[in-house]
């Protein structure tokens, strides 16, 4: 069983009183671009060189999004009706375009010829990019009704495959999930809709709120509606795709306590699983592209204190491996996973944008062993638990003592 132990760590302070703090960040192969509440646009190229700061001019509107397009070596920003691209090397100005919407969220895909932005006219929009033009290619409404599934296999309906179709058929004696049960006082989130997009860029996901319910939402690349879960009770507003996988991750609150819910790709719940040793309440869940771990934002609001914390699964069952803190003063804009070159998926990089600075942490798997015998030491957040090698293949199974440490 592998434990993440921390490798390297740096980190960039931002906030000057000319620049005023950080307002909304983004990182983008090895580039993070920030913008401060002044308007001032930071590009931080090299974690180990000053980053670059340039006052923003051009768009009327309040700048709540930026993004280093890779493909392009362009910056992209957006206020609530406005695109610009800017080239990085000297930040001149390339493109504008101006709409009629009011842009409530944006996500670009992978491959940055274009992206999805949700409106406060319930709608979903696809603009088609290339370096002279924005252009709206595909529009839908985000409460559009999704085919009916035509349900194949065997076993219960978690199980069968399932696939898009227009006829209404369901197999005799399939046995679907029983609905979720609501528990406790209802929990409402009426924020804007998330995107995620699967690493492919074939497929995104929308989790969105619809009469004080929330819902998730898989969409083609030509915005026709797939799949729709059906309404998880007290739903958090935060998705993510896993990048080369079937997953998608949401959060949940219960009774004041945190729950993690995965679905497939055809919105229908895989898993969901308490996470209690995870402080506060949470925000927002990523998913790492390349290995099954999960980081958690969560924000202890009476203690004005903030987490995030990285949960890996082995063996059916997920481990709390490390825990970030972040005391009063610090607020958390936005975190990455960020995908290695690592051959072996040994590495983990996070990075961390506050409004006063941005961290990067490296973390490598490995395994704790002790040198006489075969007993294996596994981290799970507070508490250690030991195996014996020995006895069986998979740890888990065959556990001796289990230690908590409460001090740490």
């Amino acid at each position: 069983m592998d434990n993440l132990e921390p490798l390297c760590y740096h980190c960039k302070q931002v906030f000057e009183n000319e620049w005023g703090p950080i307002k909304t960040g983004h990182y983008s192969t090895d580039v993070v671009c920030a913008i401060t509440e002044a308007k001032y646009l930071c590009i931080f190229e090299d974690r180990e060189l000053e980053p670059v700061i340039e006052y923003v001019c051009g768009l009327k509107g309040r700048l709540d999004f930026v993004k280093y397009l890779h493909c392009h070596d362009l910056i992209f920003i957006a206020s609530r009706f406005e695109f610009m691209t800017m080239k990085k090397c000297n930040l001149e100005h390339e493109v504008y375009h101006e709409t009629d919407l009011y842009i409530i969220s944006l996500e670009w895909n992978p491959s940055e010829t274009g992206f999805v932005v949700c409106t406060k006219e319930n709608e979903i929009i696809y603009f088609a990019f290339n370096k002279t033009s924005i252009s709206l290619q595909f529009k839908c409404a985000l409460d559009s009704a999704v085919p009916t599934p035509i349900m194949l296999g065997w076993g219960s309906g978690d199980a069968q495959f399932q696939g898009a179709g227009t006829a209404r058929h369901r197999s005799v004696g399939v046995n679907t999930r029983p609905p979720i049960e609501e528990s406790g006082e209802p929990v409402i989130f009426n924020d804007p809709p998330n995107i995620s997009w699967r690493g492919n860029g074939d497929h995104l996901v929308v989790n969105y709120a619809k009469n004080n319910r929330r819902y998730v939402k898989v969409f083609n690349i030509l915005l026709e509606p797939l799949y729709e879960s059906e309404a998880y009770p007290n739903l958090g507003p935060s998705v993510s795709f896993m990048g080369f996988g079937q997953s998608i991750a949401c959060f949940a609150i219960d009774r004041g306590a945190n729950k993690i819910v995965i679905f497939e790709k055809n919105c229908r719940v895989k898993e969901d699983f308490y996470v209690p040793q995870t402080k506060g309440l949470i925000k927002k869940v990523r998913f790492h592209n390349q290995i099954h771990t999960i980081a958690i934002f969560s924000e202890d609001s009476e203690n004005k204190e903030q987490y995030i914390t990285l949960y890996y699964k082995k063996n059916n069952r997920w481990y709390l491996k490390q825990e970030l803190y972040y005391p009063t003063g610090i607020n958390i804009h936005d975190f990455f996973l960020v995908e290695t070159e690592d051959i072996v998926c040994n590495l983990i990089k996070l990075v961390v944008i506050t409004d006063q600075y941005i961290e990067w942490h490296t973390f490598r798997y490995i395994i704790y062993k002790s040198p006489q015998d075969a007993t294996i030491l596994v981290v799970d957040g507070r508490f250690l638990e030991f195996s014996k090698f020995d006895y069986c293949i998979t740890p888990r199974l065959v556990i001796t003592p289990r230690w908590s440490i409460q001090d740490l």
